[in-house]
């Protein structure tokens, strides 16, 4: 992962064993979260699979980022290898939570299953969505 005059706000762990079990039966989600900080955005980086299972520890770091941080959330998403409707449908309103708050956020870097996904659905006619964060950083619109 490249970072560009970055520094580490926070990294959040949220792996545990495959075979981990939920309470209710479930499979235990394997996520990391790295907030940074850059002159221009608060970049969250997402690795992993954003799933029902992960999608309450992910709400938390949201939480705290419509608290704290910048006018621009960034939420990086080219080390994310699986979403569920759950795990989008969080992002979504996450989304639409933190421009009511007269703030933007933009997705960046959509890969594989999850570009294919966000395509599908059309989720680009709503939000922001780039290519790389630099063109993010660069946007007046998003």
């Amino acid at each position: 992962m490249k970072v560009i005059c970055a520094r580490v706000i926070s990294l959040v762990k949220f792996t545990r064993d495959s075979t981990d079990k939920t309470p209710q039966g479930g499979r235990v989600s394997q996520m990391d979260v790295v907030v940074r900080a850059h002159k221009e955005a608060t970049v969250v980086d997402l690795h992993g699979r954003l799933d029902s299972a992960a999608r309450w520890n992910f709400k938390a770091i949201m939480n705290q980022c419509c608290l704290n941080e910048q006018d621009h959330l960034v939420i990086n998403l080219q080390s994310l290898s699986y979403i569920d409707s759950a795990g989008l449908g969080f992002l979504v309103l996450a989304y639409i939570r933190f421009t009511g708050l007269q703030r933007r956020m933009s997705w960046v870097q959509p890969r594989g299953h999850v570009k294919t996904l966000l395509d599908k659905l059309n989720i680009p006619a709503m939000v922001p969505i780039f290519a790389t964060e630099e063109e993010a950083f660069e946007s007046t619109t998003a």
